[in-house]
């Protein structure tokens, strides 16, 4: 091994413990609600007012009074309809009265249950009702009942997918805290290797590795990913690669290492205490001490 001491496998379960040991948490930042999906938030969404803000009629069909009922049964005076959006009905409902209802509309005052539509027969001002099951708030959707201003809607620390853009939407949260992206780049080792748009020459292979690990970073809304460049089987050119220009929280190589691949990082990597692990997961830069160089994880 050229004098280079082997190194001694050590188990997934171990690795993993020193990654997440090394781990710090990146800062903050604001953005859009419309921008956060797969960003990680990192103050909580409240309600800002109650959820229903009204009592909302969850049918289309009329709003009554259940003591207008009899056996499930009422013959009202239809006063009017109201679409969803409308406003407020600006009257009472009376005893004997009904009115038509979209859902999503305010239920006015005075009623306490809406009769759906198909369970209604019209006759010019007159509504048959039929509803042998009705009780006291059937078919209306308290005001307040699915959540009170100032209610936590999701939790800091959440990882946010497209049902928290809705509930955002809902509670006006249109700027959110979140975790600042982490930066993570990619870097290619081989002297064989060439860019994809180059002609390879007999001897030579298109670097098709680091696309495949940039595709699938590029997939999660937690990292910002970058290609750290392509190096030839060179010490030097390595540890240029891994110590110099962009700074990313974390480093990852395309390349898996026979022996003399190996012992050339291992030179090149000494200061950062990297071992092998025994599952590809960390088989590329899992750690020692654990593997942080300059403030970024290997």
């Amino acid at each position: 091994m050229g004098g280079i001491k082997k190194d001694k496998l050590i188990s997934h379960a171990e690795a993993l413990a020193l990654v997440l040991k090394s781990v710090r948490k990146v800062g903050v930042e604001k953005t859009s609600f419309k921008k956060a999906l797969g960003r990680v938030l990192r103050g909580p969404i409240k309600a800002d007012r109650q959820l229903p803000p009204f009592d909302r009629s969850a049918m289309d069909g009329y709003a009554a009074r259940v003591s207008d009922f009899k056996s499930g049964r009422a013959s009202l005076r239809c006063v009017g309809s109201l679409e969803a959006g409308a406003g407020f009905w600006p009257e009472t409902l009376k005893k004997g009265e009904a009115l038509k209802i979209m859902t999503g509309a305010p239920a006015p005052a005075g009623a306490d249950a809406v009769v759906k539509v198909e369970n209604s027969k019209r006759a010019g001002e007159t509504v048959f009702l039929l509803d042998p099951k009705i009780s006291k708030w059937s078919n209306i959707h308290r005001k307040g009942s699915d959540a009170k201003r100032g209610r936590t809607l999701v939790e800091a620390g959440t990882l946010l997918n497209p049902l928290h853009a809705a509930v955002s939407a809902s509670v006006g949260a249109t700027t959110l805290t979140v975790s600042r992206k982490i930066k993570v780049r990619v870097i290619s080792t081989g002297t064989e290797l060439v860019a994809p748009e180059r002609n390879p020459k007999p001897y030579q292979i298109r670097d098709a590795n680091s696309s495949h690990l940039l595709s699938r970073l590029t997939l999660s809304g937690l990292v910002e990913a970058g290609l750290g460049g392509r190096f030839s089987d060179d010490p030097k050119a390595l540890r240029r690669g891994l110590y110099g220009g962009f700074r990313p929280h974390f480093v990852r190589s395309s390349r898996a290492w026979g022996a003399k691949d190996f012992s050339q990082v291992r030179r090149s990597t000494r200061q950062a205490g990297m071992v092998w692990s025994e599952r590809r997961l960390f088989r590329f830069w899992p750690p020692r001490k654990p593997g942080v160089h300059r403030r970024r994880i290997f």
